[in-house]
């Protein structure tokens, strides 16, 4: 299901020409189906997951940043937020 929906945004972003965006959801997606594709216990699994929430942390704040919204706060705020919460446990 999330590689339908990472392949639908892929063409979404291909049909409207935003071709200097098209990297962002490629890379989500090649990154995502190396997580799929390999076992939790291996590092590269937990390399490939933890390079996939950063990119698409880091993506959506630049996007917020970009357009000067204030949402940007919200945005940097829950990741700080959820570590507080869960005492920085898994």
């Amino acid at each position: 299901m999330l590689a339908l929906v990472g392949g639908l945004h892929i063409r979404t972003y291909y049909r409207l020409e935003l071709n200097r965006e098209l990297y962002a959801p490629v890379t989500s997606l090649v990154l995502l189906a190396v997580v799929a594709a390999t076992p939790s216990p291996d590092s590269i699994h937990t390399l490939a997951a933890l390079t996939l929430l950063w990119f698409v942390f880091g993506w959506y704040a630049y996007r917020l940043y970009r357009v000067a919204s204030l949402w940007l706060l919200v945005h940097a705020a829950v990741p700080v937020l959820v570590l507080v919460l869960t005492e920085a446990r898994s």
